[in-house]
């Protein structure tokens, strides 16, 4: 049917549907619906699916300036064809309070509701389709209730387990690694734990934990291996219980910082980033500059990270880090108790407890810690002061006790730290000093058993800067530090990153340098540049860089990846140094259950090959076990039980149950919102918008309720074989209004498949004779 017929059409059918015109006028002849229009069913469709919202009562999911606010019961009335007439007791119970005088004009008095589309800069909309009812209004004209702050979930019991296994083999043997991290959740419990296992290493847990997050408390209570979460001192991993605050709970108080972690892998390599033994994170990494901006969980002190590739050999780099704490407003805190032991073990000799809170005041956060055992004791004090634009400054100090087998140490530390965030930019500046007296001792390196150490810290300077320049796309890092030790030794390093986007173009320049304990100098220096291209309609990524290192002198290396599709990569790869060359070929492919890729590479002395394959598996109660590649610390099962292969939300398509794994971000509003548009056209939502505020580590089951629609174009006669006059209004079997007759006896109708009968005034049909479809008028008689 060509443009100009369709447009005819659709304003002959909505002069049908709206007509006022009184039954001796005389009717259109619809029949040619059943001769022409049935001929292109996509026509009749798209009037159906655009036409205006029928009168009757409707759940709907509600937004106020694109934010979900709510759920309720939204009636449509004839006389809302202009505008939405809403009554204040209804936008009262979203939690909205409208301002009288600023709508008083739009007040419908006959039906003592408010008219707010009215007025020139407010919206209402109603979405059929998706079940969502809009408002737009200005500031001035409404106050958001402030209790209408969704709470928190726990979730469901269920348990979530990621798994990742990697496989690799060259020339004269192999190794496999293998890596399980999970949860399982019973009522508001957490266990947590995660492993690891090496070919010919037994099978190591990190991190066994059984947790509970206590809303009143603003905090969580853990009981297992954790570690310490103090800003005076050392932080520790150790085996007991604490109690400690959780900054996530509180939305002004959210935002950890991460810092640039970068190097440069020579081939398909392992990063491993731990602090005091504690892995904190762990990924796997294409040759060349890589960074990691992620890392959760980092305390005061050094980072260790270890670059793993492929034929086995390794690469450590120790980094220092120092955090200021931020300055807390006027009468909030941050606390952490706790009492246990630095091993596994509950011997009463090595157990220790301690202490730390941090309470704001007016400018200035006050700071106190204290840890003691039978054989050490720790006590300090701090405060971090603002000093308006200029930035804050904290100043700290510790006195520590320690005996060991032979002697016993005391001693004191001091530091102070300056720190400035300067603008929308996100630039941050941290100068740190720190100076121990050489009977100080942190209590992660006291050991009773052992007499004390040599290499004990005396000093120690650090300067960290990163700046944005979003003008020039422009990112800069710099961290440098040293350490002085009492015996006379010193350790010095640094670290420089550069990166700027030409258009689509990336390039980026790396630095790092460290000596210590008398040994020479080793720095490195590495430039690398990404550029898009696209040939034979295909897009194309390349990659190509140069690296400098004293050690293994200058090295080059080049590719380039190509999406195949939204779920396959590959990467080829080549590089060349003065001791060896090589090229590889490295493929990923994600599927809605799991994860996998592939590599295989080829050097001077050696032929390597690796397979990888990743994922999660998720039950949940009343909601089954599904396999997923998706990996997230909370997560949602959103099921619409029956639809098997829509990717009606995250992108995803539904599995066999109708399931999709959601991600959701811890202590955030998650809106879980299904995409119509990706369904059949026969499926109408009941409910749509889901707003979840998970806890740490939560398992939500989310079921969409839906009906299974079927859609007529009906001429419908009385008794005494008149048709039906317009007008009349049509109910389903619960006496909601679905539809209204209009002129000639006809009305487009959407009938819940359940529904056995359809009532038109004081007379019913029964829908089981009825076919499904809008291509031709079908004529019934009404009982």
């Amino acid at each position: 049917m060509n443009r100009k017929k369709h447009q005819i059409l659709k304003i002959l059918l909505l002069c049908l549907i709206s007509s006022k015109s009184s039954a001796s006028e005389k009717e259109l002849n619809l029949q040619f619906i059943r001769h022409k229009f049935g001929q292109n069913t996509e026509d009749i469709e798209l009037f159906f699916n655009s036409s205006t919202v029928l009168p009757g009562n409707y759940t709907v999911d509600v937004k106020l300036n694109d934010e979900v606010i709510g759920r309720a019961k939204l009636e449509v009335s004839q006389d809302d064809k202009e505008s939405y007439c809403l009554k204040d007791e209804w936008l009262s119970d979203l939690g909205i309070i409208i301002n009288r005088d600023f709508y008083n004009k739009y007040f419908n008095i006959k039906r003592e509701c408010y008219e707010i589309g009215k007025e020139k800069n407010s919206i209402t909309t109603f979405d059929n389709n998706s079940q969502i009812f809009s408002l737009y209004m200005p500031q001035a004209a409404y106050i958001k209730k402030g209790n209408t702050e969704h709470k928190w979930s726990y979730g469901d019991p269920g348990f979530n387990l990621n798994y990742d296994a990697y496989l690799s083999k060259n020339d004269e043997d192999s190794s496999i690694y293998g890596n399980l991290e999970g949860n399982v959740n019973i009522d508001k419990w957490v266990l947590y734990g995660r492993g690891y296992k090496y070919e010919h290493d037994k099978f190591t847990t990190d991190d066994v934990t059984l947790s509970r997050a206590i809303k009143s408390l603003e905090g969580d209570l853990i009981i297992g291996d954790t570690y310490t979460n103090t800003s005076l001192m050392d932080n520790i991993s150790f085996y007991g219980v604490q109690l400690r605050s959780n900054n996530a709970m509180t939305p002004e108080r959210r935002g950890d910082y991460s810092p640039i972690i970068s190097g440069i892998a020579k081939s398909n390599a392992r990063v491993t980033v731990k602090q005091n033994g504690v892995v904190l994170h762990s990924e796997l990494v294409s040759p060349g500059p890589f960074h990691i901006n992620n890392v959760r969980g980092i305390r005061s002190g050094e980072l260790v990270m270890t670059v793993t590739e492929e034929d086995g050999s390794e690469q450590q780099t120790r980094i220092p880090v120092t955090f200021i704490a931020n300055l807390l407003s006027p009468g909030n805190y941050n606390y952490d108790f706790g009492i246990g032991n630095k091993e596994a073990t509950w011997e009463p000799d090595n157990i220790f407890a301690y202490g730390s809170f941090d309470y704001g005041l007016n400018l200035l956060t006050l700071n106190a810690s204290l840890l003691f055992e039978q054989h050490y004791s720790n006590a300090g004090i701090g405060a971090v002061g603002s000093i308006g634009s200029l930035g804050a400054v904290s100043v700290s100090g510790n006195i520590s006790r320690a005996k060991n087998q032979l002697e016993t140490d005391q001693g004191y530390s001091t530091s102070a730290n300056y720190s400035k965030n300067v603008g929308a930019n996100g630039n941050l500046q941290i100068i740190g000093y720190k100076f121990s007296s050489e009977g100080y001792t942190q209590y992660a390196n006291f050991d009773y058993r052992a007499p004390r150490k040599d290499k004990k810290e005396k000093e120690r300077y650090e300067v960290t800067l990163t700046q944005q320049f979003p003008a020039s796309n422009v990112f800069l890092s710099v961290t440098g530090w040293k350490k002085f030790y009492w015996n006379d030794n010193s350790v010095t390093g640094a670290n420089v990153s550069y990166t700027q986007n030409f258009g689509t173009v990336n390039a980026s320049v790396n630095g790092s340098y460290s000596r210590g304990d008398g040994a020479k100098s080793d720095y490195m220096l590495g430039f690398n540049i990404n550029i898009p291209f696209r040939h034979n309609d295909r897009q194309f990524y390349s990659n190509s860089g140069v690296t400098y290192n004293r050690n293994s002198g200058i090295g080059f290396n080049a590719g380039f990846s190509e999406d195949v599709t939204k779920n396959f990569n590959y990467n080829v790869n080549a590089a060349a140094s003065k001791d060896n060359e090589s090229v590889s070929l490295s493929t990923n492919y994600t599927s809605s259950m799991f994860r996998t890729s592939a590599s295989v590479s080829k050097n001077r002395n050696s032929t390597n090959a690796s397979a990888q394959i990743g994922g999660a598996i998720i039950g949940v109660k009343d909601g089954g076990v599904m396999l997923t590649s998706m990996s997230s610390n909370s997560v949602a099962i959103v099921q619409m039980e029956g639809l098997a292969g829509y990717a009606f939300t995250n992108g995803v398509e539904s599995d066999w149950r109708g399931r999709i794994a959601y991600p959701m971000t811890t202590y955030m509003d998650n809106d879980i919102q299904i995409s119509t548009d990706k369904l059949p056209s026969n499926i109408e939502l009941t409910d749509n918008v889901e707003t979840i505020v998970p806890t740490n580590r939560a398992i939500k089951l989310q079921k969409i309720k839906y009906k299974n629609m079927s859609r007529h174009v009906l001429k419908v006669y009385d008794k005494n074989g008149f048709v039906i006059p317009m007008g009349t209004a049509v109910k389903n079997s619960n006496g909601e209004i679905i539809s209204f007759v209009n002129n000639n006896g006809i009305s487009l109708l959407n009938i819940d498949k359940n529904d056995e009968r359809v009532f038109f005034g004081s007379c019913t049909i029964s829908t089981s004779g009825l076919k499904d479809n809008l291509s031709e008028i079908q004529e019934v008689n009404c009982e």
